[in-house]
């Protein structure tokens, strides 16, 4: 804290040049990559349905992944959030019977 303080102090008598600014921060959110990786697990445990209808009601006409402007991501992703913790319970539960199986 007292380095930045002489920084600044520095700064303001002209003898130091400004501190360069911080980092800006990464932006929070979903890519979509991620996006693409969940639906495609999503079609592949047959929720085809769910996924169109979550696309179809962004508006806007969007039918496609492809087509789900970057700034709408989230929007779908939130969407989408009830299929994607169904799936979750799935293979969970897929994976402890599994798992069971393998104790007997």
């Amino acid at each position: 804290m007292a380095n930045a303080l002489e920084r600044i102090a520095d700064h303001l008598e002209g003898t130091r040049p400004a501190p360069p600014p911080p980092p800006a921060p990464k932006p929070e959110g979903v890519t979509r990559e991620e996006l693409q990786r969940t639906v495609q697990k999503l079609l592949n445990d047959g929720q085809k349905q769910a996924v169109r209808e979550a696309i179809r009601n962004l508006g806007g006409g969007v039918t496609t992944l492809a087509a789900v402007p970057d700034a709408r991501l989230d929007d779908l992703a939130t969407a989408l959030m009830p299929e994607i913790a169904r799936y979750g319970r799935r293979r969970r539960l897929a994976n402890r019977t599994r798992a069971k199986e393998g104790e007997s």
